[in-house]
């Protein structure tokens, strides 16, 4: 990576079914990053609750998740888009599984309150038109 090619600490927001995932990427010299991966839940949650999320949460993403897949593709593009000569690339993506494991819904939902309370046209954000009115 180039010389303050990229900005730290980064964050990647990962929300599949009851559970939330926020890694933090934070360098530790030029050629050392630490990873957090942190699984949070709601604070509110009985200890019943708790488990069943910590269940999902390990079903996605635990050493036999069904995310790991997915990770290695992020991996391999994320370090193809931080060779030297390239642009930041920001990635949002989103899928439609009929509410499966791997169901976008709660993000869709997530951008349409994010749209309905700024005004703001999620795919277009940056460009005066796209507001919404």
């Amino acid at each position: 990576m180039a010389r303050n090619g990229w900005k730290f600490p980064g964050f990647t927001y990962n929300l599949r079914g009851s559970s939330l995932r926020v890694d933090t990427m934070t360098p530790l010299g030029p050629d050392r990053v630490l990873i957090e991966f942190r699984g949070l839940g709601l604070k509110r949650d009985t200890p019943e609750e708790r488990s069943q999320r910590i269940r999902d949460h390990n079903t996605i993403w635990g050493p036999f998740g069904r995310n790991l897949h997915e990770d290695l593709l992020a991996v391999t593009g994320q370090g193809v888009s931080m060779a030297p000569g390239q642009d930041r690339r920001f990635f949002l993506h989103g899928r439609h599984e009929d509410h499966g494991i791997h169901d976008e819904i709660g993000m869709r939902h997530y951008y349409a309150e994010w749209s309905r309370r700024l005004g703001v046209d999620p795919a277009d954000p940056l460009t005066p038109g796209g507001r919404i009115e």
